[in-house]
């Protein structure tokens, strides 16, 4: 596994409300958000050699279980930060940036997409390129489906 280890370059999240309204229980919201918004772990940006390109991915490096979150079509990894964040508090985090999204190099020939299923035998390939052990996997659309089918492939 390589570790080209530099920070998401995203600046952390702020929340502001116009207070001109004399609203006290807004500032006291956004005082609460921001503490929980400071507390974040910044993701480290790395990537894993495969068969047929690298695999990019965003590593919340964090104890706690193992959660690999695989992303929607048209997105990738960094589209759901500030989701994963908070849940890095409890659990180790791994978001790849699948085939053809993101800084991945896994190509995309013309008529690839006739399906999902390469997204799913690629999760596993990049679970196993990094030995991390049990896994727990979610994701939204077709990285759900992705997860999904790597958890039928993959039930370990």
């Amino acid at each position: 596994m390589s570790s080209a280890t530099a920070r998401a370059g995203h600046p952390k999240p702020r929340v502001r409300f116009d207070s001109r309204e004399g609203c006290g229980h807004k500032d006291i919201l956004a005082l609460h958000l921001n503490e929980i918004l400071s507390a974040m772990v910044e993701p480290l940006r790395n990537s894993v050699a495969m068969a047929d390109g690298a695999a990019s991915y965003l590593e919340w490096q964090t104890a706690g279980p193992v959660l690999h979150f695989a992303h929607a079509n048209g997105f990738n990894a960094a589209t759901y930060r500030t989701l994963l964040a908070p849940l890095a508090q409890n659990l180790h985090i791994y978001a790849v940036d699948q085939r053809g999204h993101g800084l991945s190099t896994l190509p995309t020939p013309p008529g690839f997409a006739k399906g999902w299923h390469r997204f799913g035998d690629d999760l596993v390939r990049f679970l196993e390129a990094l030995d991390c052990g049990p896994t727990l996997l979610a994701g939204h659309s077709m990285g759900a489906v992705a997860s999904l089918m790597a958890a039928v492939t993959r039930p370990d």
